[in-house]
């Protein structure tokens, strides 16, 4: 699960080239195709980066209630292995977790301490502050 960022294609954005940057040098791989956006939008899979809305959108609303219904919806379909939280914004890693533990998901690891760029603080608001 990743971050999504204000460029977009996500594949094209700095926060991701930033984040796989950052877990290859802890020695941990990208694979791009299993990748997970989450964001105010929903849960979008690498698949529907490209869709027109997922390119088109621009929401900093965050409805956490109907995200932890999306990604619990997510993970029951899909059933993940591993999960490896790599999100940024403290309350969709807090969402994250609890959606694993409601369908029995391994509990995320955390390889690395990812955080946006500080002048992304605006967007983030207080939480990290």
């Amino acid at each position: 699960f990743v971050p999504c960022s204000i460029s977009k294609p996500y594949q094209g954005s700095q926060t991701h080239a930033r984040l796989k940057r950052r877990l290859r040098e802890s020695g941990i791989e990208f694979v791009e195709e299993s990748a997970v956006v989450v964001t105010g939008l929903g849960v979008i899979p690498r698949s529907m980066w490209e869709h027109p809305v997922t390119l088109n959108y621009d929401v900093c609303i965050r409805d956490c209630y109907r995200l932890l219904g999306l990604l619990r919806s997510f993970l029951t379909v899909n059933s993940p292995g591993v999960v490896y939280d790599c999100l940024s914004y403290p309350p969709y890693r807090d969402i994250l977790r609890i959606a694993c533990r409601d369908t029995d998901t391994p509990e995320p690891a955390r390889p690395v301490d990812f955080r946006p760029p500080s002048g992304w603080r605006k967007a983030y608001g207080s939480w990290l502050a």
